[in-house]
């Protein structure tokens, strides 16, 4: 069954690995234990790639330095092992692991938003509201959310858009306009290009672009 499912560090198992508590007299015990906790979480040990008695799960809070933190880590990769000491006792020990692609990553802030933020996923799925007002408050919010890119007028929104070429680094920001739109009694939002509309490329966004935006809306001349 495919799971994509991530203990937190305060997980009562976790805690018990963390603490060294996780003491079993029999190796038949500590195997069922492993494989109870294996079956509720999104494991990485396909073809026993990590050793026989051992597997790696990522862990919401694990183990963060202060430079991961500031990455956008929400957690870390562990490999889990089963240790045997002298007279047939067996515990289990957590080892942090570096593996690059990360399961879970805090969305960095932007000052304008991408094609994944929430609420402009829901307009391109063509979301219906039931109220002109309902589909207002997400224009509101998408402008609470990025004030230095958007502008909101009575019944639309001005925004720029952020994207990234695949083909190189350049920083690709499209105008786009929000509108509310009724159809078989629902209100939609539907984006469109700015009719003066402008592509920026750059390496780096900056104030510039956003101040210019807004000016030409406001029709001051830079």
């Amino acid at each position: 069954m495919e799971r994509n499912h991530f203990p937190n560090v305060l997980n009562e198992t976790i805690q018990r690995i963390l603490n060294k508590e996780s003491i079993f007299y029999d190796v038949f015990t500590v195997s069922k234990y492993v494989e109870s906790f294996k079956d509720k979480y999104t494991v990485f040990d396909k073809h026993n790639q990590w050793g026989e008695n051992s597997f790696v799960m990522w862990i919401y809070d694990y183990n963060l330095t202060v430079e991961e933190i500031e990455k956008g880590y929400l957690g870390n990769y562990a490999r889990i092992s089963i240790k045997e000491m002298p007279g047939e006792v067996y515990y289990l020990e957590i080892e942090k692991l570096q593996i690059n692609g990360h399961p879970k990553m805090k969305r960095p802030l932007r000052i304008t938003p991408d094609s994944g933020d929430p609420i402009l996923r829901d307009i391109d799925k063509r979301i219906g509201y039931n109220s002109f007002n309902d589909a207002y408050s997400e224009l509101k919010r998408l402008h609470e959310k990025y004030p230095k890119a958007a502008i909101l007028k009575p019944e639309k929104l001005f925004i720029k858009i952020y994207s990234r070429s695949k083909s190189t680094e350049a920083v690709r920001i499209i105008d786009h306009e929000l509108d509310i739109e009724l159809s078989n009694g629902k209100y939609y939002i539907i984006k469109k290009l700015n009719e003066r509309t402008n592509v920026v490329y750059k390496n780096k966004v900056d104030e510039f672009v956003f101040t210019t935006f807004i000016n030409q809306l406001s029709g001051i001349r830079p």
